[in-house]
Order: structure tokens, then C-alpha cells, then sequence
């Protein structure tokens, strides 16, 4: 009784380590994109003078989708946007850089492809 007791146990403590290791191993071969900080974007925002209102907030998490499906392409459509938005030059431009390094920052590439020097590619 005992030895199956112990098989049970060790059996069990088998089972959690392979777990643990095969957790690890997705979580290696598969990294999730960093979460998005709406706070800190919404302070950003703030910080800089742009009005904190559900058209930014919403233009934000527009430009993290735009630019995770069209790259570089997609800064045209968001400046269109922010036109007829009525958002000024200012406040587009900073809630563009705020949304890329706050809301999605693995668009940053794409960001800097357009900024210097790439304006009609795509970043993969």
C-alpha cells in the first residue's frame, strides 16, 4: 500500500514538473506580444497636451491594428483619419508614437520604417 502510495506521489510530481517544462518550452517557442498599457497611454496623452477623449482613445487602438496589418502602408490611412477626425498635426503625432510605444510596441519597426526612410515599404 505504501509503495502505491508512493508511485501515486511521484507519478504526480512527474506530471507537474512535465507541465511546467512544456509550459516553458511554448511559452519560448511562442511569445505573447506585450500587453497593451491604456493607462499609460492615456497619460501620455495627457502629459502631452491631447485631450483625452473616446475618438483618441479609439484612434489608439485603430492605429495598433492598422499598423500590425498594413506596416508602413498604414500611416496614410490613420493621417486621413485624423483629418477627418479634426485632429491637429500635434495631437495626431502624439497619439501616433504614444499608441506605438504604450498600446502595441512591437509596431515600433514600422514606426521608425516610416519615419526614416522607408515611407511606401512594409516592415515585416
Amino acid at each position: 500500500m505504501k509503495t502505491t502510495i508512493k508511485l501515486a506521489v511521484h507519478v504526480f510530481i512527474m506530471a507537474l514538473l512535465l507541465g511546467a517544462l512544456l509550459g516553458m518550452a511554448i511559452t519560448w517557442l511562442f511569445p505573447f506580444p506585450a500587453h497593451a498599457d491604456e493607462g499609460t497611454f492615456i497619460n501620455g496623452l495627457d502629459r502631452y497636451g491631447v485631450e483625452v477623449t473616446t475618438a483618441s482613445l479609439e484612434l489608439g487602438h485603430a492605429i495598433c491594428y492598422r499598423i500590425g496589418a498594413d506596416g508602413v502602408a498604414g500611416f496614410d490611412v490613420i493621417n486621413e483619419a485624423a483629418q477627418h477626425a479634426g485632429l491637429s498635426t500635434h495631437d495626431t503625432s502624439v497619439i501616433v508614437v504614444q499608441a506605438i510605444y504604450e498600446l502595441c510596441p512591437s509596431n515600433r519597426p514600422a514606426l521608425n520604417s516610416y519615419l526614416y526612410g522607408n515611407p511606401n515599404g512594409r516592415v515585416a
